[in-house]
């Protein structure tokens, strides 16, 4: 709701901003989970253990799959 009032765009690598935008600055100690595409598993585990180590890794196939079964 808040992205729409303050007009906060939120960007993917398919051009679709797929994904929940929390908000402009969300501390990294928020964040508990980030998904990506499977074929960039390793890049983005890489980000994670640097940035927020806490958080898992899902795939957005992954993702897709468990949302469908709900």
């Amino acid at each position: 709701e808040e992205n729409g009032i303050y007009n906060i765009c939120g960007y993917s690598a398919d051009g679709k901003g797929n994904g929940v935008l929390v908000g402009p600055e969300v501390p990294l100690k928020n964040v508990r989970v980030v998904c990506a595409p499977k074929a960039n598993e390793y890049v983005v585990s890489q980000w994670i253990s640097r940035h927020c180590p806490h958080a898992q890794f899902i795939s957005k196939e992954a993702a897709t799959i468990f949302r469908k079964e709900r």
